[in-house]
């Protein structure tokens, strides 16, 4: 199994990315529409878009581990009837960061479904 890790540079402090990760007002800019969502392990949340064929519109999560502006760990299913919840990992980096400011990985692991990934 291969991970898909993207890897960005933004000219801010980690605390600034790390709200932009975790604050639902801010998630809902950027992302999908989060239901219920904390940055709290254990917390059971959705995230929600308009559906589209073949996807229900959502997908529920759930916070598996968190270091506060270093590390945001959860898992999701997007699909109704998927039996395994996939892994996401965001991880913070101040020193790792080529200007000023935070790097920002986001690793998850692609699992084959249905003939593809």
């Amino acid at each position: 199994m291969t991970d898909i890790r993207i890897v960005r540079d933004y000219p801010h402090p980690p605390a600034k990315v790390w709200r932009a990760l975790t604050d639902p007002a801010l998630i809902a800019l950027w992302a999908m529409r989060p239901e219920g969502f904390a940055a709290v392990v254990g917390n059971r949340s959705r995230f929600v878009a308009k559906p589209q064929r073949g996807w229900r519109g959502f997908v529920e999560c759930e916070v598996l581990e968190v270091r506060e502006r270093e590390l945001l760990r959860y898992s999701w299913i997007g699909n109704e009837g998927e039996d395994a919840r996939r892994p996401l990992l965001a991880e913070l980096d101040a020193e790792g960061a080529l200007r000023p400011g935070s790097a920002l990985s986001v690793r998850f692991p692609a699992t084959p479904a249905n003939g593809g990934t």
